[in-house]
């Protein structure tokens, strides 16, 4: 799942004899499952929302940063929760 890192920040006082600094920041990180990944697993297929095409999942790069060889549109991966929600979308409209 995704996790949030702590940011850092830096300050320094200058000419006063004292140092002073606040800091704040945010800072994304990875948590247990790989971030962004929904923990899917290898294999699997990419399918396009749009005209149905369907390619085989790349390891290592999410189907939704994938462009459809077909029609261009952004693809979803099977049995992921974006691919469910249009599946559930697209049945009622039917």
């Amino acid at each position: 799942g995704a996790g949030y890192g702590g940011g850092r920040g830096f300050g320094a006082g200058y000419d006063t004899g004292h140092g002073s600094g606040f800091g704040r920041g945010r800072g994304l990180a990875a948590g247990p499952g790989g971030g962004r990944s929904q923990g899917l697993g290898a294999g699997g297929k990419c399918v396009c929302p749009k005209c149905g095409k369907s390619i085989p999942h790349q390891a290592g790069t999410p189907c939704q940063e994938q462009r459809c060889p077909e029609c261009g549109a952004r693809m979803l991966r099977e049995g992921s929760e974006h691919h469910e929600l249009w599946k559930k979308k697209h049945s009622k409209e039917d």
